[in-house]
This record gives structure tokens, C-alpha cells and sequence, in this order.
């Protein structure tokens, strides 16, 4: 198919056709054109995911193609925060304790800041109990199904294929010297694609409010590829422990008091080009 109206007489060019028809509403009105009535399009960095810094998990692979369908995966850390500072949890706790110097009768205040709290043991005894880690959060996922990838990677602006044919110039040689003799031609080299960094898809207003609430945040953006022809909306819910628990009936193992003894090993490498001598592995048990 012609980009514009070819009239009788006048020369057909290569760039003045296209393989497909979003060539040519792209090249003439960008990728709005490609955006479906009633959406809106956002743009999504592909390096979101903190296990992925590359971005080639959240991109399938990078096999993520213009006017293809995805599913994007939001997950959130939620952790729990002091309803009147507003910050997370376990909050400080200051002490100032009184230290009077005998020899001159000076008093002065010792600031102690520890971190946990103060609990009373049946002995009678006062221990400060503190976490060993910082607060584990609880992860919320969210699913924006049925996307559709309107641009992968920068948008840039369509070249026409003239203006891609280099016009060489010609050099002057001094006079008398002999024409050269064009050679054999010579091999360019062939340069690595880079991955892209970014992905466009067209969402509805309040899913793309949703989604950029999401970048605000810093949650993890992940994307799933759809099938051809797959535009079914799934009923989805959140997975976290609980659900693995229910889902797979899994049950917590009692705490007991007793476990049976387990033998272990100790194992000596020997060095290249020696013999094992006799007794080299020692073997002992927990008493």
C-alpha cells in the first residue's frame, strides 16, 4: 500500500510504501493514532523490578512487541507505620538517667536510645528485647490486565529512506597521480541492539492514576505477555503465606521440645599426588 495518492506520471520510490497500515498513521500522526478511544497512554521504565536491573524479566525476554496485550503486575511493600507520627514501626525510645559525681557533687544526664523495649522476665529479672531485623512488609499485588503496548522503547521520528543514503564526496588527488582502483568493499562493523528501557501501553484513566501511583511509590512493575486474540478477563487473587497455606494445605509444624540426634561428618580433602592415609575422615555426633 502508498503512504499519499500516486497520480499518473509520477515516479514510485520505496519510501513512498508500507508493509502495514500502522506505518503509516504512525509516521503521519506518532502513536497516538494508535491508542484505542476512551484510553490513555503510559509510559512504564522496564528496570522497576529490584531482582531484575536490566529489565529482560519484566519484558518477557524482550519479546514484548508493539500491539501486543500484557498484564501488569503491581506489588506493593505495605508495613505498618505509627498512626500518630505517621513512620514506621518499632519508634524509638529515649532515656535520661541522673549521674551524680560524689567527689563534687555534680549531677549529670546520660541520654540512653535504645531500640525495642523493656520486658520483665518470670525471674523477676528486666531484659531490653530488640528485633534482630528491620520490619518485614506484607506484599500486596495488583493485576492491570488486557494492556496494550502502544511503543517499546523511545519514540523516534520516521526517517525516509532518502535521507539514509549517504551522498559521498569526492576527494581531489594532486596532479598526475593515477585514478585508484576501487577495491574489494570493506566490512563495517555489526552494532548491538540496545535493550529497551521503556514501555507504552494504553490503559483507562483511572488504571493509569493506579499505575502511576504506583511508579510514585516505588512498587515493582512486571509484565505478563498475552496470547493472540486473548482479551478475557481473569478473577485473580493476592498471593501471599496465607494463601500458600490454604491453597496448597500446608501445615505449620508443631514446636517440639525433642529432636532426634543427627550424626555429621567432617570430611579432609587430601592433596593432589599423596595418599590417603588411614583414618582421614573423622565422624562425630551431637551429645
Amino acid at each position: 500500500m502508498t503512504r499519499t495518492d500516486i497520480f499518473q506520471g509520477q515516479t514510485l520510490t520505496r519510501d513512498k510504501l508500507a508493509g502495514d497500515i500502522t506505518e503509516i498513521v504512525t509516521s503521519e500522526y506518532g502513536p497516538s493514532s494508535l491508542i484505542p478511544p476512551g484510553f490513555v497512554a503510559q509510559a512504564v521504565p522496564l528496570s522497576t523490578f529490584r531482582l531484575d536491573p536490566g529489565g529482560a524479566i519484566a519484558s518477557v525476554g524482550y519479546g514484548v512487541s508493539e500491539g501486543d496485550y500484557v498484564d501488569i503486575l503491581l506489588l506493593f511493600d505495605m508495613r505498618q507505620i505509627d498512626e500518630e507520627f505517621q513512620t514506621l514501626l518499632p519508634n524509638d525510645l529515649a532515656l535520661f538517667v541522673t549521674v551524680e559525681v560524689e567527689d563534687t557533687n555534680e549531677k549529670r544526664f546520660l541520654e540512653i536510645d535504645p531500640y525495642g523495649n523493656f520486658e520483665e522476665l518470670p525471674t523477676g529479672d528486666t531484659v531490653h528485647i530488640r528485633p534482630r531485623e528491620f520490619q518485614r512488609p506484607y506484599i500486596v499485588g495488583v493485576v492491570i490486565q488486557n494492556a496494550k503496548v502502544i511503543q517499546v522503547g523511545k519514540y523516534e521520528l520516521p526517517v525516509s529512506a532518502a535521507s539514509q543514503i549517504a551522498t559521498p564526496t569526492p576527494t581531489a588527488l594532486p596532479e598526475g597521480a593515477p585514478t585508484p582502483t576501487p577495491g574489494a568493499p570493506s566490512s563495517f562493523p555489526t552494532s548491538t541492539p540496545t535493550p529497551p528501557e521503556v514501555l507504552v501501553v494504553a490503559l483507562q484513566p483511572q488504571q493509569q492514576l493506579l499505575l502511576r501511583y504506583a511508579l510514585e511509590v516505588g512498587a515493582d512493575v512486571d509484565f505478563a505477555l498475552r496470547g493472540i486474540n486473548d482479551g478475557q478477563l481473569y478473577p485473580v487473587e493476592n498471593v501471599d503465606l496465607n494463601f500458600l497455606l490454604q491453597r496448597f494445605n500446608i501445615e505449620i509444624p508443631p514446636d517440639f521440645g525433642y529432636t532426634l540426634d543427627t550424626n555429621y561428618y567432617i570430611i579432609t580433602p587430601t592433596p593432589t599426588g599423596e595418599a590417603l592415609p588411614s583414618g582421614g575422615g573423622e565422624t562425630g555426633a551431637d551429645s
